[in-house]
C-alpha cells in the first residue's frame, strides 16, 4: 500500500518527566503512555538516559559483525535455539502469510544468567562472535540499559492501567528479553528485490513492547487506525517504541499490538542496521488479563510466557508459504 499524506504527528514523551519529575508530571507521563497506546501503539521516546555514544558503538559493532563471510557468521547458527539466539541468516524470516521470505539476517543475545534456572535452554544461551571482540561489551551494555528502561516504561503503564502495585515489575524480573540486531543489504545486490515492497513484510511483535533504538536508512512504517501507513522517523537519540501481542493479551486488547513493516527504500545501493529491544517477561510468568481491563469476553485460561512464545513460533513455521 502507498503511503497517504498525514495530519497525525508522532506523540512524543519524555521519560525524564517520569523518572525525575514530581507527582503531577509522572501521573501525566503515565496517563499519556496509556493513551497514545490505546490509540496508536507506537510513540517515540526521548529524555530516556540512553547513551547517544554507545548506540552509535552499538549500530557500528553490528555492522562489523554482519560484514564478516558467511561462512563465519554460520558458526553461530545455533539450530535448537530456535532463532532466539545467535545468528540467523537470509531465507529464514518470513512474514506469515507473506509470499517470500524477509531479505535480512540478524543476531539475537538476551541477559546472561538467570537466578530461577538451574540450568538455561539452548534458546535462553548466548554466544557470542570471537571475531569481533568488542560485541560482546558493546551489545551487553546497552542491552542492560535497555532493560532498565523497558522497567520503567511497564511500571508507569501498571500505574495508569490500574494494574495491582508492582505487577509488570514482577512480570519482567529477569524477564528473556532480547536485543536483536539486524542487517537488510542494499536491495541492488538482490534479484527477488526488483519487484518486491518489503525489506521486512508487513507483521506484529510477541513481546510486551519493542524499541527501536539505532538504526540507518530507516523504511519503517506503521499501520494507523485507519489502515493507512504512516512513515516513522526518529532523530538520532531517540526510542520509537510500539505494543506487542502479549501486552495485547494481558490488556484484553485495549492495547493492541502494533502492525508495521519496512519498505524497500529509493536508493537501491542503501543498506540498512537496526538495533531493537525487545521486552518478554520472565518464561514461567503467567499471561493473564488485568483485572481494571476486564468485561467477560478476555481469554479464560493464563498462559505462561513461555508456552505462548513457543505457540506463537509454532503458528508462524506452519504458516510460511
Amino acid at each position: 500500500m502507498i503511503p497517504k499524506e498525514f495530519s497525525y504527528e508522532i506523540k512524543k514523551l519524555k521519560l525524564n518527566d517520569y523518572l525525575f519529575g514530581d507527582e503531577t508530571e509522572r501521573r501525566k507521563f503515565a496517563a499519556d503512555l496509556l493513551a497514545v497506546l490505546k490509540e496508536y501503539g507506537f510513540f517515540i521516546l526521548t529524555d530516556h538516559g540512553l547513551d547517544t555514544e554507545l548506540i552509535a558503538r552499538s549500530v557500528e559493532t553490528s555492522r562489523r559483525f554482519f560484514e564478516l563471510p558467511t561462512e563465519i557468521k554460520e558458526n553461530y547458527n545455533i539450530p535448537e535455539a530456535n532463532g532466539q539466539r545467535g545468528y540467523t541468516g537470509f531465507g529464514i524470516k518470513q512474514a506469515i502469510k507473506n509470499n517470500a521470505p524477509d531479505p535480512k539476517e540478524y543476531w539475537h543475545m538476551g541477559r546472561d544468567s538467570f537466578s530461577y534456572l538451574q540450568s538455561i535452554p539452548a534458546q535462553m544461551q548466548n554466544v557470542y562472535p570471537r571475531e569481533v571482540p568488542e560485541f560482546r561489551p558493546v551489545i551487553s551494555d546497552l542491552f542492560d540499559q535497555s532493560d532498565k528502561i523497558g522497567k520503567t516504561l511497564l511500571a508507569a503503564l501498571g500505574e495508569a492501567i490500574k494494574a495491582p502495585e508492582n505487577h509488570f515489575e514482577e512480570l519482567v524480573e529477569e524477564g528473556n528479553c532480547v536485543v536483536r540486531c539486524l542487517h537488510y543489504p542494499a536491495t541492488a545486490s538482490l534479484v527477488d528485490m526488483e519487484t518486491s515492497t518489503y525489506r521486512a513484510a508487513p507483521h506484529k511483535d510477541i513481546n510486551f513492547f519493542t524499541m527501536l533504538i539505532g538504526e540507518t536508512n530507516s523504511g519503517l512504517q506503521f499501520e494507523c487506525p485507519d489502515g493507512s501507513w504512516l512513515d516513522v522517523k526518529a532523530a538520532p537519540g531517540e526510542i520509537i517504541v510500539d505494543s506487542g501481542e502479549m501486552l495485547s493479551l494481558i490488556t484484553n486488547n485495549k492495547i493492541q499490538a502494533t502492525m508495521h513493516q519496512v519498505v524497500k527504500p529509493k536508493d537501491a545501493q542503501a543498506n540498512r542496521i537496526s538495533i531493537v529491544f525487545l521486552v518478554h517477561p520472565r518464561p514461567e510468568a503467567e499471561l493473564v488479563c488485568i483485572d481494571s481491563c476486564r468485561n467477560g469476553e478476555e481469554q479464560s485460561e493464563p498462559i505462561t510466557a513461555h508456552n505462548y512464545l513457543m505457540e506463537r513460533i509454532d503458528y508462524w513455521q506452519k504458516n510460511q508459504q
